[in-house]
């Protein structure tokens, strides 16, 4: 069975929550396994990247640094929003320079980059 890490984020906990369910099911029947990442954090989706871009890079950044962690190549992120948000992460990470520098600082941690973003229609 194919695993892969998930971030149902903040709408697939709440507003969207039927979403969440579905996505995990299809996975399910598909015999593709979805496993929530561990102590995720809100990606900055919210008005968190409206107000402050570099902590909402953060956040996002966070997540994708769990992952690693937590051994996931891929991070399955249905939310359209969070998924722009955590892509968006994962190329400040991959190109590397300033940017990737401010977010370590602000995280405290070095960032490997790694961790592929994908939509579930990537995979489907």
């Amino acid at each position: 069975m194919a695993r892969y890490g998930y971030f149902p984020g903040c709408s697939l906990t709440g507003s969207s929550r039927e979403y969440g369910i579905s996505t995990v099911a299809v996975f399910d029947a598909l015999g593709l396994e979805l496993v929530e990442l561990s102590d995720w954090s809100c990606c900055g989706a919210t008005s968190g990247h409206s107000v402050n871009r570099d902590k909402a890079d953060a956040l996002a950044s966070r997540n994708l640094a769990l992952a690693a962690d937590q051994g996931f190549a891929e991070l399955v992120v249905p939310c359209a929003s969070c998924f722009n948000r955590t892509k968006r992460a994962a190329a400040i990470v991959a190109e590397g320079g300033g940017r990737k520098r401010l977010i370590e600082s602000l995280l405290g941690r070095s960032l490997s980059g790694g961790v592929r973003v994908v939509h579930p229609v990537e995979i489907l």
